[in-house]
């Protein structure tokens, strides 16, 4: 598949699980029973595929969330939230209770805690939906249990799969199964080397490529890798060097930089490096999904670095350089979703 033709914007389709995330930040340490902690900060935001779904509206994407979406007074919430950041909600299914995760995170790291509501099957689009360029799938919900995204991957939609952390400890490599009908898988390092039983991210991002064409492994600090076996393609990025915040959703805001770069056909290198951008800077606010950037404040971080001087800022600035390309396409298509700090809470 090519470019979106026309100048028109990438049209995605989201399934999965959507959470309301309920973050908080700066703690000074875990609590422990018996004992109260405080935090810094607070938000509640869209989670799990409302991540996704966010940034990749953020980003100018004509997005579509597929999922079901509690009725309840933390459901309406995120409702007005997913709406309010240009995220379409035509096909979501409605059901009583939201799926609640309480993040308590520190600049490091963070410890999540999670509420799971009744399941309601796999939500699926109308059989006469719109037909989509991309859909992001997060291979451990119901939503990989249906048949749309096989059927829309066959037509010629590129699906990107994403997966959650195995509960069981088990690491079924079943569970990648549904990898051959995708054209991409974004896990971490951590989840890579589990379910291929290998000790380095590079070696464990090797093995998936034989189940799909395109691996793309986050690894924290140290940035990201990738390989396209179609091109033979390697790349690595280093991590963008940032005052994080926050780093609830990161790697859902990664995926959805490294989709709308990969829907554009960058070059490898530079849809990791749009990907680790994206992150980057969702990182230094709280939040997750309503800390995703929008094209604008890309923009804006791309004109500040180009007037900055130091030998460290021209390797920064030559390996962003393909912005000066990328983002006026990108502001074209914008759809108009607000800035990070217009969203309603």
């Amino acid at each position: 598949m090519t470019s979106p033709p026309n100048g028109r914007p990438p049209h995605v389709v989201v399934l999965g699980d959507v959470f309301v995330d309920l973050v908080l930040a700066g703690l000074a340490e875990p609590p422990v029973a018996g004992r109260e902690v405080y935090a810094l900060d607070s938000t509640l935001a869209p989670g799990g595929s409302g991540n996704h779904a966010v940034a990749l509206a953020r980003l100018g994407v004509r997005t579509r969330l597929v999922s079901a979406l509690g009725d309840d007074d933390l459901g309406l919430i995120i409702q007005r939230q997913l709406r309010s950041s240009g995220v379409l909600l035509e096909d979501a299914l409605h059901c009583e209770r939201s799926h609640v995760t309480v993040s308590l995170s520190s600049a490091d790291d963070r410890a999540l805690a999670t509420y799971l509501a009744p399941e309601q099957g796999p939500v699926e689009p109308a059989p006469e939906a719109p037909w989509a360029d991309g859909v992001v799938l997060y291979l451990s919900s119901t939503a990989a249990d249906g048949t749309w995204w096989r059927t829309a991957s066959a037509q010629g939609s590129r699906v990107y799969a994403d997966i959650g952390w195995d509960p069981s400890g088990e690491w079924a490599v079943e569970s990648l199964e549904p990898l051959a009908h995708c054209h991409a898988f974004l896990p971490n390092e951590q989840e890579a080397r589990a379910y291929t039983r290998t000790d380095t991210p590079r070696a464990a991002a090797a093995a998936l490529t034989r189940h799909v064409p395109v691996v793309v492994l986050t690894c924290g600090r140290d940035g990201a890798l990738a390989i396209d076996q179609r091109t033979g393609e390697e790349a690595r990025v280093p991590a963008l060097a940032v005052d994080a915040v926050d780093p609830t959703g990161a790697g859902d805001v990664f995926v959805g930089g490294f989709v709308t770069a990969d829907l554009l056909d960058l070059p490898l290198t530079d849809r990791l490096a749009f990907a680790t951008l994206t992150a980057g800077l969702a990182v230094r606010r709280l939040g997750g999904s309503l800390a995703a950037p929008t094209v604008h404040e890309l923009s804006r971080w791309w004109q500040q670095l180009r007037t900055t001087r130091g030998s460290d800022q021209r390797d920064l600035q030559r390996r962003y350089e393909f912005l000066e390309d990328l983002l006026p396409r990108l502001i074209a298509g914008q759809t108009g979703a607000p800035a990070a700090d217009e969203v309603p809470a």
